[in-house]
């Protein structure tokens, strides 16, 4: 598994100031010690933030490079499949085709299967994960929606938190949007954000379309997709 990045090598690589100088224990209005979700609660409401998410997502990066990794991979293995399949599939048309062909064809047709759904399980997983850490970042910030929305960097104009939430919400409940006629005001939401993010016009979401959501946040770079996220978390907390 991945190393887990150090506290201090994660707040030098992107950048956190807040997190330069440590933060000091609080007190509650009686004099004890504050807590918050059961840990001691670290400088103001913005700084145990962002001191919460940056430990949060250090112990899920091995895990979240991980699903990258797999998804990154899963891409390049369509590719490379659905070239070799073409060939096959020339074979099938001429006159030397084989049994031995077809069986091939069919077996390339069920890995560009598998690695399509890995791909697409792996992206989704991820984004939940992302959810997850936001959502409690967001919490603890004691960010309005309002703001939320309006925290960069965007993605073709859309918050990179919306995206976040949208994609997630993409990867657990696509089924439910494809049986859904006519889709919820709830689903349409989650699908004008995502098709805003990829630059789309109205139509509805069917499917999975987290590796695509993923490609458009990360440019396929994992450090891109880190950076993007903590410059978010940093425009919520430095804004007034």
């Amino acid at each position: 598994m991945t190393h887990v990045p150090s506290y201090e090598q994660v707040v030098e690589t992107y950048d956190i100031d807040l997190l330069r100088v440590p933060g000091d224990l609080q007190l509650t209005a009686n004099g004890s010690i504050a807590e918050h979700d059961g840990d001691l609660k670290l400088g103001n409401d913005q700084y145990n933030a962002m001191f919460r998410l940056v430990q949060a997502w250090r112990f899920n990066s091995p895990t979240l490079e991980g699903l990258f990794d797999l998804v990154i991979a899963s891409e390049e293995a369509r590719d490379r499949l659905g070239v070799e399949q073409e060939g096959i599939l020339g074979l099938l048309f001429a006159s030397n085709w084989s049994r031995e062909s077809v069986r091939q064809y069919h077996s390339k047709n069920d890995e560009i299967g598998a690695n399509e759904f890995g791909e697409a399980a792996c992206a989704g997983t991820l984004f939940v994960i992302l959810n997850n850490l936001l959502s409690r970042f967001k919490n603890d910030a004691q960010t309005s929606r309002d703001r939320w929305n309006e925290g960069g960097p965007f993605i073709n104009g859309v918050s990179l938190g919306a995206v976040v939430s949208a994609a997630a919400n993409n990867f657990r409940h696509h089924d439910e949007w494809r049986r859904s006629k006519p889709p919820t005001q709830q689903q349409l939401s989650s699908m004008n954000v995502l098709l805003e993010t990829l630059g789309l016009g109205p139509q509805l979401i069917r499917e999975n379309i987290c590796p695509k959501i993923l490609k458009a946040m990360s440019g396929g770079k994992y450090d891109q997709l880190n950076r993007n996220l903590f410059e978010f978390a940093k425009s919520i907390v430095n804004s007034p």
